[in-house]
């Protein structure tokens, strides 16, 4: 097919056009467009920008998308899987998403939101300057306005049809607190957005609180393992043919392997901040090499050792230390 479309699975009929982002560094995020019985379901849209609205377009034009009988199922509400919703999508469409997804971005919530992650920034050990970069990098361009298209909250355990196919929503939260995927158990097919990846091991953002969104996300990676999968989509990367298992039990050990550095680290430095966590258990880099990384590297760093601590301190292995008035938290192993 032209225009970028390509036919990635026959049962059901699946479609796919690759949509290109920048943010850490180039890539493309996939956009899937199912099509049974006269009726459309298009899965995850790509970044915003001029570049990617152009080749969803043409893709759509290409494959004759009938918006009409058409619906979006977002996985998560990331930049490179939501951006173009309001680009290149009729707001007549219904939007299908987890109602944390639409929580999480709305319009009115964006300056207490900023406020609150400058906030966690200084206290995780980083300079004013520093956190704003960080702050940057964590900005999400999407947000889901009230009342601007017809928004459909879904969770674990409904049901999407499209023509001859029903496909149930898991609940994979943990690379972010939002996240779903589709399944569809007659013919095997899930929809995986960024839950299991070949080519990385999905980040795991900064839930709110105290709450471990590591473990939410490795729990969540053994019910994936545990389904019958013939075939995953992900959202980025090529198919993945047979079960999860195999892959899923490797993204664990390599989580777990992370844990373990950042608990050895958190032992050999006693009470140290989070920054310098990040700088010797996920990066490994001396203080000059850290200063001259872009902050969108630095902040994926602080974000893995992040979620390794809270993983950590809710095992009971870590415990983070009372301010006593310090404003940047420690931590120290048990």
């Amino acid at each position: 097919m032209g225009a970028g479309v390509e036919r990635v699975l026959g049962d059901p009929e699946v479609l796919r056009v690759r949509i290109p982002f920048s943010n850490l560094g180039a890539g493309q995020t996939n956009c899937y467009m199912l099509h049974d019985a006269g009726e459309w379901l298009v899965v995850d849209l790509g970044a915003s920008g001029a570049r990617g609205r152009r080749a969803l377009a043409a893709a759509f034009a290409e494959a004759g998308v009938d918006f009409s009988a058409c619906r979006v199922f977002l996985t998560h509400g990331h930049f490179d899987h939501a951006g173009l919703l309001a680009e290149a999508v009729s707001a007549r469409v219904e939007a299908f998403l987890s109602e944390a997804a639409f929580d999480l971005r709305q319009p009115a919530l964006r300056a207490a939101v900023h406020d609150r992650f400058l906030r966690r920034m200084l206290a995780a050990g980083a300079s004013e300057d520093d956190a704003r970069g960080y702050a940057v990098a964590n900005a999400e361009a999407v947000a889901f306005e009230p009342g601007a298209r017809p928004w459909r909250f879904v969770r674990e355990g409904d049901v999407l049809s499209v023509g001859r196919y029903s496909f149930s929503v898991v609940g994979t939260a943990g690379h972010t607190p939002d996240h779903l995927a589709l399944y569809e158990p007659r013919c095997g097919v899930l929809f995986g957005g960024d839950h299991v990846l070949m080519g990385a091991a999905p980040s795991v953002d900064a839930f709110p609180g105290s709450e471990d969104g590591l473990g939410l996300y490795l729990a969540n990676l053994r019910k994936a393992a545990d389904l019958p999968v013939r075939t995953t989509l992900p959202g980025h990367g090529e198919p993945i043919f047979g079960s999860l298992g195999p892959r899923a039990a490797e993204i664990a050990r390599r989580k777990e392997e992370r844990c373990e550095d950042v608990r050895a680290a958190v032992a050999r430095l006693p009470e140290c901040g989070l920054e310098t966590l990040a700088r010797t258990a996920v990066l490994r880099a001396a203080p000059e090499t850290w200063r001259r990384l872009r902050p969108m590297a630095r902040y994926y760093a602080l974000l893995e050792a992040f979620a390794a601590v809270q993983h950590l301190c809710a095992q009971g292995r870590v415990r983070r230390l009372p301010d006593e008035g310090c404003a940047t938290w420690r931590y120290r192993a048990e």
